[in-house]
């Protein structure tokens, strides 16, 4: 999955029984106890966890589908409430937020057939279900918009469900997720719903945190220079392997490291706005984009302003390398004057890493020259 905890939690469920040695005790329970076992025990069902698996052996999300295809509304409408800010490889649909940011698509929100996170296809049937639970109600006001690349950020581990005739119980645990500040919080909830129809309403939710972990973020950096080194230019000086009339791409595979290095370089004709915030005119200007994958995941990316023509305004070159963790930057260096100095700018740059990985060009290009037991 895109969203990868930085750690996977164990949860180790510890049972006790007691024996009374009494047998008079036992005697005058025991027909108590035949009674007691008569009612029938609720259903406990995993809805959703992470596994590793897949080409590149990292953790993806698992969804039993079968219990999808039965879900009642009571339990669709359930799930969906718990979904209002938690993420499951949440992106945005056609790449790029629309004006109220309902276009975000989530894994989980998607199999419940429920739409974008925080669309009113989400919030309408939640409304509803929900409208005798003011608590409920003032919640979904604050229903939140996250995509997987952001650096602060919630995503789901684990889902389990119970239901009897008159209630609903979700145990789930979820990651929070701040990089930049290097702190991450793994939390498990439990919240039960009373049942009256197809109506809900919210009995009680607890919330438990585990103890805070600290990601070494100096040594990874580290880790990733000494990965990545010269690699990029490199690969910069080598023959492009596709030109079209606006973009140029290089592409080079190194088997033993098992790296990708995608190099793009497009003049600023092809994407005007891109830096429009600090620059009034960048007529001339050439930018350029460089992406490096690991096992397929984006470890290192870096962008660029190559060349400024002698008669613009400015004559400053500038770039900005990034270090990815799990599609999150979790550390950035700039070097020249910039974008980065205008504080009204914001990179948009993993957002065209996820453009690029997912184009006919880098398929042909992958295909031809990358790894080759895909």
């Amino acid at each position: 999955m895109k969203f990868l905890a930085i750690l996977i939690f164990f949860i180790s469920l510890v049972s006790c029984t007691q024996t009374d040695n009494n047998n008079s005790t036992t005697n005058n329970t025991s027909a108590q106890d035949s009674v007691e076992n008569t009612t029938p025990t609720p259903k406990t069902t995993k809805v959703l966890w992470t596994e590793i698996g897949g080409p590149d052996n990292t953790a993806e999300y698992v969804i039993d589908n079968d219990f999808m295809t039965n879900i009642t509304e009571p339990e669709r409408m359930a799930l969906g409430y718990i979904a209002l800010s938690i993420g499951t490889d949440c992106w945005w649909k056609d790449d790029k937020p629309n004006e109220d940011r309902s276009n975000l698509e989530c894994l989980l929100l998607s199999a419940l057939n429920l739409g974008c996170q925080c669309s009113e296809e989400h919030l309408g049937p939640l409304k509803k279900a929900f409208s005798q639970d003011a608590t409920a109600l003032k919640n979904l006001e604050n229903c939140g918009t996250t995509p997987y690349t952001a650096t602060i950020q919630t995503g789901f581990e684990e889902i389990e469900l119970e239901k009897t005739e008159q209630q609903i119980k979700i145990n789930y645990s979820y990651s929070y997720v701040n990089v930049r500040e290097e702190f991450f919080q793994d939390y498990k909830v439990t919240i039960v719903f009373e049942l009256n129809g197809d109506q809900l309403k919210i009995v009680s939710e607890q919330k438990t945190e585990k103890e805070n972990s600290a990601f070494d973020k100096e040594s990874y950096v580290k880790e990733i220079d000494s990965l990545v080194g010269n690699k990029v230019s490199t690969c910069l000086e080598s023959t492009p392997k596709m030109t079209h009339p606006t973009e140029d791409w290089h592409y080079c595979f190194l088997e033993k490291p098992n790296l990708e290095i995608i190099i793009v370089t497009v003049p600023a004709t092809t994407d005007p706005d891109r830096y429009k915030v600090v620059y009034n005119d960048t007529n001339g200007h050439e930018y350029r984009d460089a992406l490096v994958l690991q096992n397929g995941e984006l470890i290192f990316t870096s962008e660029s302003i190559e060349y400024v023509p002698k008669n613009a305004p400015h004559e400053w070159l500038w770039s900005c390398i990034y270090y990815i963790k799990d599609n999150i930057d979790i550390d950035m260096i700039s070097m020249g004057h910039g974008p980065t100095e205008n504080e009204e700018w914001e990179s948009n740059l993993l957002e065209r890493c996820v453009q690029y990985q997912t184009s006919e060009t880098y398929r042909k290009l992958r295909a031809a020259y990358g790894p080759q037991n895909d």
